[in-house]
């Protein structure tokens, strides 16, 4: 299973060409409202608790949210669903990762403020390098030089106070179970649910500008940071091959408390296509938690904005 993983690494090398002399008009520097429906999806979103190989999950899904009531109370939601398993490269009839959400916010603050804001002008391919690492894997390191601006722009932030109802199953080995008395399944189906509680913080810009010799270039995006505290008293376990609850031998031998956070971080797009000239967008999740029974993971996803 490492090697699978070692195999597929892969490195990105930029090279960054900076420079304040470019001359530039600016052709629009007013971040709109943040958008009443968002929908967003990740076309692939890689699900990582970093101590349970086995649980490694490779996701599709949607997310976003709704405001029933403009600028100040929205619904979240999210939905992913596992392609496929790593667990299941190995292990028959291995259970995929399932996981949904559903809440709430409300914003309690919106204001606009002036900062340095990074435009991309070019971005140029400067060939691919090959070579194996310590384990004797193939890796490959792709180059490329971005020239940039830094301009002064707007932006318009928010700060919403947030929660809802979390729910997530995923396959996983009984290998975390270190008590040599321990007697049950291999291979169980772990789901947890409970609620999750915190503050989000989401950021619109919108700058457009004419650089010479580059043409029109922007910087058009919106982005929410979040921290949650996740409470989690519902943790159960099944037998993947008989069905059968495993849950009280495992609790048994392994307890955990069922208290967990995150902290994430969410890329979506906020301009109209009239605007930017582009039906969808590129969107994007990045997430950090702690979860009883899965410990630290990771997770970072890449997909395309549908309705802004």
């Amino acid at each position: 299973m490492k090697k699978i993983i070692a195999s597929t690494l892969f490195g990105l090398s930029v090279s960054l060409a900076y420079s304040q002399q470019i001359n530039y008009e600016v052709l629009s520097n007013e971040p709109p409202e943040s958008p009443r429906f968002s929908l967003n999806t990740d076309l692939f979103q890689l699900d990582v608790p970093v101590l349970r190989i086995d649980s490694y999950s490779a996701n599709v899904g949607i997310w976003g949210y709704y405001e029933p009531v403009k600028n100040e109370i929205g619904v979240d939601y999210l939905f992913r669903k596992s392609l496929f398993a790593f667990g299941g490269l190995g292990i028959e009839n291995f259970p995929g990762n399932l996981e949904t959400e559903l809440g709430g916010y409300y914003q309690f603050r919106d204001f606009t403020k002036i900062k340095q804001t990074k435009i991309s002008l070019k971005t140029e391919y400067k060939g691919t390098t090959y070579s194996r690492n310590v384990s004797g894997d193939h890796v490959y390191t792709r180059n490329e030089t971005e020239t940039y601006i830094m301009v002064p722009s707007k932006k318009r932030k928010y700060m919403m106070f947030r929660g809802g109802a979390y729910f997530k199953r995923l396959g996983m080995t009984s290998d975390f179970i270190d008590d040599p008395a321990f007697v049950g399944p291999n291979v169980v189906a772990y789901s947890s649910a409970g609620i999750y509680a915190g503050i989000n913080f989401r950021t619109i810009t919108s700058m457009f500008i004419d650089a010479e010799g580059f043409g029109v270039c922007f910087n058009s995006i919106g982005k929410d940071a979040y921290f949650d505290l996740l409470i989690l008293p519902v943790n159960t376990f099944q037998d993947s091959e008989t069905r059968e609850s495993a849950t009280e031998s495992i609790k048994t031998v392994q307890g955990a408390l069922p208290i967990g956070f995150r902290l994430g971080y969410k890329l979506f797009q906020a301009d109209k296509r009239a605007k930017t000239g582009k039906i969808f967008g590129v969107c994007g999740t990045a997430e950090v938690s702690y979860k009883p029974y899965l410990g630290i993971s990771i997770g970072a996803g890449v997909g395309l904005t549908l309705v802004k």
